[in-house]
């Protein structure tokens, strides 16, 4: 299973924009957490979504695909 791990981008102020590729199942817990992350688009077969995921970042614009819980 592909997945980004807990933690990988927190504190990347830097980072604006994310996009995943469709093969992306999980995102980890607080992956981009206190990023300046402003833009994500999520893949349709995405599965998992875990906590704390874009928390205190700047996110402003996410599209969430459509098999995401």
């Amino acid at each position: 299973m592909l997945c980004v791990e807990e933690n990988a981008f927190k504190n990347c102020v830097r980072l604006k924009k994310v996009d995943f590729n469709d093969g992306l199942q999980e995102i980890g817990p607080a992956a981009f957490a206190y990023s300046g992350i402003e833009k994500a688009t999520l893949p349709d077969y995405l599965i998992v979504i875990n906590e704390s995921l874009f928390a205190n970042s700047n996110l402003q614009d996410i599209c969430i695909g459509k098999n995401t819980i």
